[in-house]
């Protein structure tokens, strides 16, 4: 391995509360190097501490866990709309939703590097709860109740209030069935109460969600009657433990060895090129744009809607059809259970077991030039026979309404795939049609063997040494690597134009009514430089992949017994054999009834396994919560017809950093109907005194400017938000049963036939 020079760890953490998510309350701050702590109740004020702090210790980075979700929008309002005015941002890193990093810098010093934040779920994805459990550090996550955090600032009883709370579940014709229930079970001195005793001790309160059913759970008794103590010191742990998991990550001695990164697919990468003996190429623009072309991710499908073996103990609106209750029947005599398993560690198998391109070679051209052993890509036009149940060749297909699906179909149609992938499709009855052009690309040989052999032996030992840490650590290393080769070099740069520069994209106009400050957000674009970015190496990765799922797990299941896949894993009646091997199948759970409505949106019942289960649901978007009450009879009923089933009422949510800037404000919440008439009526507001401005200047430029800017308007009633299941299954066909599904069929266009015509 190739040895680096380690340096030391310098960064520092922070951490934001706040009460109804947009209230701020206090902030705190931690050097784990000096022991140093501070908490402050004035963010400008924290703002200034931190800066200073760190720029006279030599500190680059302060880390926030989620920050770039949630405790930037804090810092930002307060920077552009505080006060002092002390501060800028030198620009942010997007990251999905949220921001990756920001840089604050001085104004009077804009031209001097500043502070770096950095968002830290960008180097560990989990919660901070869990994230400091796995890296077993000294100072864990304490538990608050946020639902009350503003009466535990204040030292207020809030013990009455816990026992009435109740879930906000809306009496309509949705939910008239579901009655308001205790959003609380509590406890006083270890026995549940209804009502307080007279003279009561709250130090011996101790209440959970209502949804937690045994008390063998460790945080059944989750919450306690907090005090101004006690949020204080649930933010001094939270910045602590964060600062003890960042640090023990990188003294870990792959990563400390290879130098440290602020996300974990870049530290993955320095970790693999550390072990790297063969020079990696990047490709040009135009080989990365035909490459890219043919880079798809995991498949996600449903073969079979329904498995049920106890159809006939339940009782539905509609009565089942002779031609489902034959399908049913048939489905319980190949198995009396539904058996979902994965594949341990599906993409660090296929990275171990193959070889991966290093470079550009060539371009090819015809079928003189394809080679079926060779290294590459090819755009042809295939023929994919209708008989096949289940297709190996994946295409991103436009519908006539407009979405965009990754399916597999059958019939003749073009696409761009691994010489790999072409290969093993022509194995399965797949014809080659035409061979458009392709770029072979040099060998590198087991690019990934030496990485991911080392990590996975390391954490088998970690399991078996119940060593946490380590676990933890191979497992993000492994599956984080292979993407951030093939990250697209063209990126996007968040910053604000106090100047209102011409070559800026525009992304949002900011205004803030107490300080009558109005800021604007631009987009800039930016490129990449000196990033090793090969998109041929992921592109082959996702290709292997998807041809071992198809021939060690669909073909071997087959078309009567597969239910269900996505990327990894499936849900089969067919019995595998399992083990704990790079590439073995692991038995999950299995379970009496399922139904599958959308990728990711599912539900089991009566699981038994590693940890038994009486449902299992899944939805997509939707919060956990919020889903808890629907019933394996809910989704089916959905299934067959019934649309309004699978609706829920939407809770007040936390607006990331871009859907709040998009709405005009640093900190906002989505689906309060309160907030969103605040809003409109200070649009109109703004654009009545501009339009009035303008007026008072100039008739004729008003006229022009009220056509461009149209007056907004107020809706009639502002209502709450409700969130509905409203597309339905797409990637396959469903028949008439609405249990069996059949590939897609494509045939060509008049355009493809022409060019098959002239070939």
């Amino acid at each position: 391995m190739k040895k680096k020079s380690k340096k030391k760890v310098v960064f520092a953490t922070f951490d934001i509360e706040a009460f109804d998510w947009i209230n701020f309350l206090c902030v705190g701050f931690y050097d784990g190097n000096k022991k140093i702590y501070r908490w402050f109740p004035d963010l400008e004020e924290a703002i200034g501490f931190m800066y200073d702090y760190c720029k006279a210790f030599k500190i680059k980075v302060i880390f926030g866990h989620f920050a770039g979700k949630y405790d930037f929008n804090f810092l930002l309002k307060s920077i552009f709309f505080g006060d002092k005015q002390r501060f800028t941002i030198g620009g942010m890193i997007p990251r999905g939703s949220g921001i990756l990093s920001m840089e604050i810098k001085e104004r009077r010093n804009a031209k001097k590097k500043g502070i770096n934040f950095v968002d830290s779920s960008a180097l560990f994805p989990v919660g901070l709860k869990k994230l400091a459990k796995s890296m077993n550090v000294e100072i864990q996550k304490g538990s608050v109740d946020f639902k009350f955090l503003e009466d535990a600032w204040h030292d207020r009883d809030y013990s009455a209030k816990v026992l009435t709370a109740v879930k906000n579940v809306p009496l309509d014709a949705i939910a008239e069935k579901f009655e308001s229930v205790l959003e609380y079970r509590v406890f006083y001195d270890g026995k549940e109460i209804k009502k307080l005793p007279k003279n009561y001790d709250r130090s011996k309160i101790r209440y959970c969600y209502s949804d937690f059913k045994s008390k063998d759970d460790k945080d059944y008794y989750e919450f306690k009657i907090d005090g101004k103590e006690e949020v204080l010191h649930y933010l001094e742990k939270d910045c602590i433990s964060l600062w003890q998991s960042i640090y023990k990550f990188y003294q870990w001695p792959l990563v400390n060895m290879a130098g440290h990164a602020i996300t974990v697919a870049s530290q993955a990468l320095r970790v693999w090129e550390a072990m790297l003996e063969v020079e990696v190429a990047s490709l040009n623009w135009d080989e990365d744009d035909f490459v890219r072309k043919a880079y798809y991710g995991g498949r996600t499908e449903i073969f079979r809607t329904m498995y049920d073996n106890k159809y006939l103990e339940r009782e539905y609106t509609t009565p089942f059809t002779n031609d489902e209750l034959e399908i049913l029947d048939a489905q319980i005599k190949r198995s009396e259970k539904l058996y979902y398993y994965d594949v341990n560690s599906l993409y660090p198998t296929v990275m171990s077991r193959h070889e991966y391109p290093c470079a550009f070679k060539k371009h090819l051209k015809g079928e003189k030039d394809f080679n079926g052993k060779a290294m590459a890509i090819w755009e042809v036009i295939v023929d994919v026979p209708e008989s096949l149940w289940c297709p190996p060749l994946g295409i991103s297909h436009e519908f006539d309404n407009g979405d965009v699906r990754f399916i597999f179909p059958t019939g003749v149609f073009r696409g761009h795939w691994t010489v790999y992938e072409l290969e093993y499709a022509k194995s399965l009855g797949v014809t080659i049609l035409k061979f458009i052009k392709g770029i072979e690309f040099e060998s590198g040989g087991y690019l990934f063997k030496k990485f991911i052999d080392t990590l996975y032996k390391m954490r088998l030992k970690a399991k078996q040494e119940k060593d946490s840490v380590t676990d933890m650590i191979t497992k993000l290393l492994m599956n984080s690597c292979y993407g951030k080769l093939g990250m697209n070099i063209d990126r996007e740069q968040l910053v604000i134009d106090d100047y209102f520069s011409l070559d800026l994209i525009e992304h949002s106009l900011i205004y803030d009514e107490k300080s009558d400050i109005e800021i604007r957000l631009c987009t800039k674009p930016v490129q990449l430089s000196n990033s090793k970015v090969n998109v041929a190496i992921p592109c082959f990765v996702t290709s292997y992949s998807r041809v071992l799922m198809h021939k060690e797990c669909y073909m071997k299941a087959g078309k009567d017994h597969l239910f269900y896949t996505d990327t990894d894993s499936i849900f089969t009646t067919m019995k595998f054999d399992t083990g704990e091997k790079l590439g073995d199948l692991k038995l999950e759970y299995e379970v009496d009834s399922a139904c599958f409505l959308l990728p990711k949106t599912y539900i089991n019942e009566y699981g038994e396994g590693f940890e038994a289960m009486k449902k299992k649901i899944t939805m997509k978007g939707f919060e956990s919560r919020k889903t808890s009450h629907f019933k394996y009879e809910d989704l089916v009923e959905f299934l067959r017809g019934d649309l309004a089933e699978l609706k829920i009422m939407q809770d007040f949510k936390f607006a990331t950093l871009k859907t709040a800037m998009n709405r005009g404000s640093f900190l906002d919440m989505l689906n309060d109907p309160k907030r969103n008439k605040l809003l409109d009526e200070q649009k109109l507001q703004r654009w009545e005194k501009k339009y009035k401005m303008i007026l008072e200047k100039d008739a004729d430029m008003a006229i022009e400017w009220r056509r461009n800017n149209p007056k907004p308007k107020l809706k009639k009633s502002y209502d709450y938000s409700y969130k509905s299941i409203k597309s339905s299954y797409s990637k396959r066909i469903l028949d008439k049963s609405n249990i069996l599904t059949t590939p897609i069929h494509l045939d060509p266009s008049k355009e493809l036939m022409e060019e098959l015509k002239n070939e």
